[in-house]
């Protein structure tokens, strides 16, 4: 049994705290996820319109029009909601493979779970603090962390199975630079964590 599993007290354990830096990547991605849904709608436009004023009518032969409007919004929608929705996970996965390359690699305890299920009117999401402890195998100091997990409606039971209380994962960091770990899993946490 690795020391991570049975927890020793002979462990000099650090916790990794939030930093400053954190709470600006929150913050900054809630102001960035509306920007980008207007920027893609405008475009999803602006293309609509360009099809139907100037594309079509040389193609067909038909009258110039602004028809395509409603359906370069409605597209332009999807896509920004789509960029909004996955951009954690493209960035996770960037950072996964830089640190399989270049990283190093320990096996994390999950040492406890949070479970938090928040009903609005219309919608409903559920978050998940992970807490993980790990050994960096090169210099033996043991870590603590919380990653935040969230996800729409009442969870996710693969994720929980996953995550459970106990179960061991696989964490990435740069060298010397514990605090920076991703946890290797096929879920993504908030963008703060994926960041940081």
């Amino acid at each position: 049994m690795t020391d991570a599993r049975r927890g020793h007290a002979d462990v000099a354990w650090v916790d990794i705290p939030r930093r400053g830096s954190w709470w600006a990547v929150c913050i900054g991605w809630g102001l960035l996820q509306p920007v980008i849904l207007a920027l893609c709608v405008f475009w999803g436009g602006v293309a609509g319109v360009s099809v139907t004023w100037t594309l079509l009518p040389r193609l067909l032969g038909i009258r110039p029009g602004v028809g395509g409007l409603a359906v370069g919004f409605l597209a332009g929608l999807t896509v920004g909601l789509t960029i909004n929705h996955k951009a954690r996970m493209w960035v996770q996965r960037a950072r996964l493979h830089r640190l399989r390359k270049r990283g190093s690699k320990a096996t994390a305890r999950v040492a406890a779970v949070d479970r938090r299920y928040r009903s609005t009117r219309g919608s409903s999401s559920t978050s998940y603090v992970v807490r993980l402890q790990w050994i960096d195998p090169e210099t033996g100091t043991g870590y603590r962390c919380r990653r935040w997990y969230r996800f729409s409606g009442k969870g996710s039971t693969a994720f929980e199975q996953a995550c459970s209380t106990g179960a061991e994962v696989t964490v990435w960091f740069p060298p010397g630079w514990a605090s920076r770990a991703v946890v290797d899993l096929p879920f993504t946490p908030v963008m703060a964590d994926v960041l940081f």
